[in-house]
């Protein structure tokens, strides 16, 4: 999925870290994008500092499973750092009870996170943020 994010808003001069593990192959492809970064794990409770020097400005948590709690949503908000995840599970309950980020429709990569993204990108993020009906 974030391969072909980054596909579909390549162009956009956005840069990308991605924190953590996963599969060896992608993480290799990863390294070779002049636009993203890849810092691999971290030690726990460092995330916060880590954002924070890294200065990143969004954090996607594009969990395809439902999230029972989830630790790095606690870790984003000591940053400072806005969130745009899928509409499902812990994270987006607790979003939509806070102004911590934007829970988007869970398919993929959605249209609707790919036009949440845009709208951060080209508005800022309060621009993502459901609007009353």
């Amino acid at each position: 999925m974030l391969e072909e994010l980054l596909e579909r808003t390549a162009g956009r001069g956005l840069g990308w870290t991605v924190y953590g593990g996963g599969d060896r192959d992608i993480l290799l492809r990863l390294r070779r994008r002049p636009e993203v970064r890849v810092r691999g794990y971290y030690r726990a409770g460092a995330l916060p500092m880590t954002l924070r020097r890294d200065r990143v400005d969004l954090a996607l948590l594009p969990s395809i499973w439902p999230e029972s709690y989830a630790l790095t949503l606690d870790e984003c908000r000591l940053a400072g750092v806005p969130v745009l995840a899928f509409d499902h599970g812990a994270i987006a309950e607790r979003l939509r009870r806070s102004s911590a980020g934007v829970a988007v429709e869970a398919d993929g990569l959605s249209e609707a996170m790919l036009e949440a993204l845009d709208r951060i990108v080209d508005q800022g993020f309060g621009a993502a943020q459901p609007r009353a009906a």
